[in-house]
């Protein structure tokens, strides 16, 4: 799994919020963290001062008048720390920015200092950590809210959960395809730069053959779907351009692959290209002539090491 923005200094501000009970984690006065479970700081015990006392004689009782003694102090808990929100947008696209906050409660009675890593996986998947956390001093009783400090961004879609150092809570959010109008681009994780123009539905198609042209006619009860696809490879090292047959037609719960007639002349092909080579072409699928052609979509997907990254363009 990758991030593709994963920031490691944060912010902070602190507000007011309820308490709620969750996992601790107890530091001694300011000093350093131990991890607890489910408990909060514990609170010394206190002593009493003696009573009245009477002293007897052989001839005599004498009383004597009590003096109390002074109560001790009851010293106050260390610093104690709830996590009270781990705040992630539930449903983000793929490379749409957002800037995820987490806020952390000192429920102690004595000021205290807080960090903590943040870990996150794809689930069913081993947890990676992104980073420090720093939350800075914090007053008893009160909540510091962190925030990265830049966008953050995903580039493959899945179901996400995120987790603050040895709390329990969790945060969870998924990734969806990016929708994308036709015309606009979308920059896959290789950085290729990826754009789809806009279908068009035809019953035949020129062709050139030789040094003469062709007439192609979809076959009864058919016609084709055009469309042009351009790729430009924006990284600064050699990349491969996505395959023609990545780019799918969806008609309701119909998918379509692209057709191949055999000619390649100004049909769209990928393949390794150096930085900032630019290949566009035409791409075309053989479908039904009763299609719905209200609202035709085009799908981009590939599988990559760290997850799968999908586009969606349509009207």
């Amino acid at each position: 799994m990758e991030l593709s923005s994963i920031p490691q200094t944060c912010r902070q501000s602190i507000m007011s919020n309820e308490m709620r009970r969750r996992t601790y984690l107890q530091i001694a006065g300011v000093g350093g963290i131990a991890a607890i479970t489910g408990c909060s700081g514990t609170q010394p015990g206190t002593s009493g001062g003696s009573g009245n006392q009477q002293t007897e004689t052989s001839s005599q009782t004498q009383t004597a008048t009590a003096t109390e003694s002074p109560t001790p102090t009851e010293a106050p808990d260390p610093a104690s720390f709830e996590l009270d929100e781990i705040d992630f947008p539930s449903q983000v696209s793929v490379n749409e920015g957002f800037t995820p906050t987490i806020s952390v409660t000192n429920t102690g009675d004595q000021a205290g200092s807080f960090s903590a890593p943040l870990y996150y996986r794809m689930v069913e998947e081993d947890w990676s950590e992104t980073g420090e956390w720093e939350f800075g001093g914090i007053p008893p009783g009160e909540t510091v809210t962190a925030e990265a400090n830049e966008p953050w961004s995903f580039s493959y879609v899945g179901n996400y959960e995120f987790a603050l150092g040895d709390f329990d809570g969790t945060a969870s959010m998924r990734v969806i395809p990016k929708e994308i109008p036709y015309g606009d681009s979308y920059t896959n994780p290789d950085e290729i730069r990826l754009m789809v123009s806009s279908p068009e539905f035809k019953a035949r198609y020129p062709r050139q053959v030789g040094d003469r042209e062709d007439v192609v006619e979809a076959p009864e009860g058919k016609t084709f779907l055009f469309i042009n696809v351009e790729a430009e490879n924006a990284s600064d090292e050699a990349q491969a351009l996505p395959h023609y047959q990545s780019f799918h037609y969806l008609a309701g719960d119909r998918e379509y692959e692209p057709d191949w007639d055999g000619y390649k002349d100004g049909r769209y092909e990928g393949g390794d290209v150096q930085p900032g080579v630019v290949r566009d072409g035409y791409l075309f699928y053989e479908v039904p002539e009763d299609v719905d052609r209200e609202n035709p979509v085009i799908v981009w997907s590939e599988e990559y090491y760290y997850g799968r990254s999908t586009a969606f363009w349509g009207e």
